[in-house]
């Protein structure tokens, strides 16, 4: 299937200050080393950064191949015996050495995309069915949870694509989400502990729970979709039934 394309945002789009703010370290990320001897942990990580490395977004001037590079980093996984800790180990042993925010540089967001794509095919194609990301500090990851089919905890803020093209599991988000959260979802369930900023689009089926905001929301999902606001059913059998943010 061809890749599909994201626009790349302009620099003075509206949301692009939100991206970048709170990019000050806020916690002390401790992890368990997994059980194994530090031989074959080391062996991960360095099979872990090769892949990081070898792997890059193809685009053009305005967009990015996100499935395109999601596709193309899980046939590199696929084979390698690891679970949630190591997952854990790489994001706070590599993943914050590599954010460019910390050294105070402002990206054009292509490490958020890649680092939230690359994050979801690593959980993806991982053997444990439950995992765990502490993103506190770190700029906020772009499409954290794309094609997610296992059952994850994200703490911290998060950026677009939230969810998009979900096929089962579960994602709790503790903090907010920006736009474009849940686009293509198919199924599951999706749970944010905070405000949202678009939700929906096409959605198949699956139900959706917000606590916060809700900027606004698509109303061109299907029959099998029920998403609440509060505990507040506002969107059921393909139509809105409720107020927003009332």
């Amino acid at each position: 299937m061809t890749g599909r394309t994201v626009a790349k945002p302009k620099a003075d789009a509206t949301f692009d200050s939100r991206l970048f703010r709170g990019l000050k370290q806020e916690t002390i990320v401790t992890v368990k080393q997994p059980m194994g001897s530090k031989q074959n942990y080391d062996k991960f990580l360095t099979q872990i950064m090769n892949i990081w490395n070898r792997h890059h977004l193809k685009n053009d001037e305005d967009s990015w191949d996100i499935r395109g590079f999601y596709e193309d980093v899980s046939k590199d996984l696929a084979g390698l015996d690891y679970g949630a800790d190591h997952v854990e180990l790489f994001q706070a042993t590599r993943l914050w050495l590599l954010d460019p925010s910390l050294e105070g540089i402002i990206s054009s967001s292509s490490f958020e995309v890649k680092a939230g794509l690359f994050l979801s095919a690593l959980i993806n194609n991982g053997k444990d069915e439950d995992y765990q990301l502490k993103l506190h500090g770190l700029t906020q990851l772009w499409y954290v949870g794309f094609r997610n089919r296992k059952n994850i905890k994200a703490y911290g803020t998060l950026g677009h694509g939230c969810a998009e093209e979900m096929e089962c599991g579960r994602i709790e988000v503790f903090g907010d989400v920006l736009s474009q959260s849940c686009y293509l979802m198919k199924n599951g369930s999706v749970i944010i502990h905070g405000s949202a900023g678009h939700v929906g689009g096409l959605i198949e089926a699956g139900e959706i729970r917000i606590t916060g905001r809700i900027d606004s929301l698509s109303k061109n999902s299907g029959q099998d979709v029920r998403i609440y606001q509060n505990e507040k059913l506002i969107f059921a059998d393909g139509k809105l039934v409720g107020v927003l943010n009332e």
